[in-house]
């Protein structure tokens, strides 16, 4: 499959490295993706013919990927679990299966940076939270006080 730049962008996030993904996983019939994000490479591994279950911490980065693989999904070509990928040994949903790819896009995407309510950016006035979701207990700010 020929990937042009941006094929597989989205409003959320742009996704790094598409074609060399696509180069080591393109033939694969199931992968886990196991940081989701917007999206982007679960949308050219599906292109490509794979079913691919996906894992974020993030549910505002579940949300989106859904609401743009909603087809994928409804065929039963797209899963998404909210979970964090050095966990997966654990999770039920994924007791006993096996995958023919697994893909870590390791990082936080620019949307995740680029929204100052996030708390991933240093901007000055800009909370210091750093949490994917509400799964962690304390805030970055919480965390450096009580060290």
């Amino acid at each position: 499959m020929q990937v042009t730049d941006g094929a597989f962008d989205a409003p959320y996030h742009a996704p790094v490295l598409v074609a060399e993904v696509l180069q080591h996983l393109g033939h694969a019939h199931s992968v886990l993706d196991g940081t989701l994000g917007g999206g982007g490479h679960s949308a050219a591994l599906i292109a490509a013919g794979a079913t691919v279950t996906a894992l974020d911490r993030d549910p505002q980065a579940i949300a989106a990927a859904r609401a743009r693989l909603a087809d994928a999904e409804r065929d039963g070509r797209f899963a998404a679990l909210r979970a964090n990928f050095a966990e997966v040994d654990a999770l039920p949903a994924l007791a006993g299966r096996t995958f023919d790819g697994i893909l870590l896009d390791l990082g936080v995407s620019s949307h995740q940076l680029d929204d100052a309510q996030r708390g991933f950016t240093f901007r000055e006035g800009a909370p210091l939270d750093m949490r994917m979701g509400d799964d962690a207990v304390m805030t970055a700010a919480e965390w450096l006080e009580t060290s």
